[in-house]
């Protein structure tokens, strides 16, 4: 990790930037110009030192595509998981990317705490709630984390262990899952795809230089991810209707589950249709504010 840090930072004083008077304390240059290049391609950003000591004009498209060729090459070098998350502007300054933890702490750390929750569930609850949060632990891990390098499937994926909580919750009070249970897991599963999908397209550069394969890689106009945005906030319109039909909540919450989730299809649909920042970083927003009014409809409305 160390090594890359230092030597993404021999690369950069190659650079002078003398058209950015300032750069936010929490973006790098890369991501300022990766910016301005959606903004302003042939926009000259950068001068560049070559090998006779003359300096050069770098464009800001032509320095965002060198950062991206950078990246795939990091991403075939094999740079471990630490260093990949140090080349995202969004989770650099956590703890092991920023250096302040070593990996082989943060292993272990991780480790102890999942072996502690499973024991805990397993004497406090029961075995079918503590093989669900084990499963959770295992796909999280062994499938969703290492596909983020092979497919963009890997939010579906990723999605499973984001939705168990539901249904960990459920065995633990029940000892059984019945369609309620499921219910509440679909809910949750198809709530995360809108949510995800404005992440990802908000830091689609980030992803693409720690070599992530998301959807929104190559999705410059925003109009694949929005387009999936929209058909699974109508797929949540359709699915989080259930609880009205099956005795887990009255009247009052189908109307209210109407109204929040046709709102959420709205701000997904105008970011559909503007395909900016801001309406992205709307339907993210949006996305935390509904789920939990979602669920506290559903409860104070249960039967």
């Amino acid at each position: 990790m160390n090594g890359v840090r230092e030597e993404t930072e021999r690369s950069l004083r190659e650079y002078s930037i003398p058209a950015l008077a300032e750069i936010p304390a929490n973006a790098s240059a890369a991501d300022v110009v990766t910016r301005r290049a959606a903004e302003q391609p042939s926009a000259v950003m950068l001068r560049r030192k070559s090998a006779d000591g003359t300096w050069a004009d770098v464009t800001a498209s032509q320095f965002r595509d060198e950062v991206h060729a950078l990246a795939k090459g990091f991403a075939a070098a094999g740079i471990a998981p630490g260093d990949r998350i140090a080349l995202m502007s969004r989770t650099r300054t956590r703890p092991v990317p920023s250096g302040r933890m070593r990996p082989g702490s943060a292993l272990i750390l991780g480790c102890l705490f999942a072996v502690i929750g499973i024991i805990y569930l397993a004497i406090t609850t029961n075995f079918l709630a503590t093989i669900l949060t084990a499963i959770t632990v295992v796909i999280y891990i062994f499938a969703y984390t290492p596909l983020k390098r092979v497919t963009t499937l890997n939010t579906l994926v990723g999605a499973i262990p984001g939705a168990l909580p539901p249904l960990i919750g459920w065995a633990a009070a029940r000892d059984s899952l019945d369609f309620g249970a499921w219910t509440l897991f679909a809910i949750v599963f198809i709530w995360q795809m809108p949510h995800f999908f404005a992440i990802a397209w908000l830091y689609r550069h980030d992803y693409e230089r720690a070599g992530f394969r998301m959807l929104s890689s190559d999705d410059e106009t925003g109009i694949r991810s929005a387009s999936q945005a929209v058909l699974f906030c109508m797929l949540l319109l359709l699915i989080a209707v259930i609880p009205s039909f099956i005795g887990m909540a009255n009247s009052i919450y189908l109307l209210i589950e109407i109204i929040l989730s046709g709102l959420f299809t709205a701000v997904a649909m105008r970011f559909h249709r503007l395909a900016s920042i801001p309406s992205a970083r709307l339907l993210f927003f949006s996305s935390i504010i509904y789920l939990p009014l979602l669920l506290a409809a559903l409860m104070l409305t249960k039967l």
